[in-house]
């Protein structure tokens, strides 16, 4: 896991495995990798009814986020039959509705949990300009089926409009 610099963080500190559950997580990636490699191999699918303008799929693939109005909903694509979970709500302190002209995430490396801060960028209605910014701070709580994703707002502030 260490050794390939593309492997996704793991979901925990790694001193929290038990040496059984660090064999079935190597095992589990040993078991995809020839899957992404063969070009004629069939991806398994599910369809996901998402709401939203904006899509990221986070760093490691098991979190979909999707956002519109500045809020954000998560889907867990390790439990498809979980519905989105909203994790950010539409802030409230807009004049006019604002809807989400950029979504840019950054996985942190140095926690000890699996951390991710959010950038949202909104804008009105009527132009592509942006007007507010929002920084979050996403981190998994739980592991396995039961993990969810909770989210701290760092800061909003208003973008200055053209000189």
């Amino acid at each position: 896991m260490a050794a390939n610099p593309n492997a996704a963080p793991l979901e925990a500190p790694m001193d929290s495995y038990s040496p059984s559950e660090l064999e079935e997580v190597v095992l589990q990636r040993s078991a995809v990798e020839p899957g992404w490699l063969a070009p004629n191999s069939p991806a398994s699918m599910a369809t996901i009814p998402y709401a939203g303008r904006f899509l990221h799929l986070v760093e490691g693939g098991r979190w979909l986020l999707s956002s519109e109005d500045g809020s954000v909903i998560v889907y867990d694509l390790d439990n498809i039959k979980t519905p989105g979970q909203p994790i950010i709500p539409e802030y409230a302190g807009m004049p006019v509705r604002q809807r989400t002209l950029e979504l840019s995430v950054d996985v942190l490396r140095d926690t000890s949990t699996f951390t991710f801060n959010i950038a949202i960028e909104q804008c009105s209605d009527q132009d592509d300009i942006p007007s507010w910014t929002h920084l979050w701070q996403v981190t998994m709580h739980g592991c396995g089926i039961n993990a969810e994703l909770r989210a701290i707002h760092l800061k909003s502030f208003t973008t200055p409009g053209l000189f």
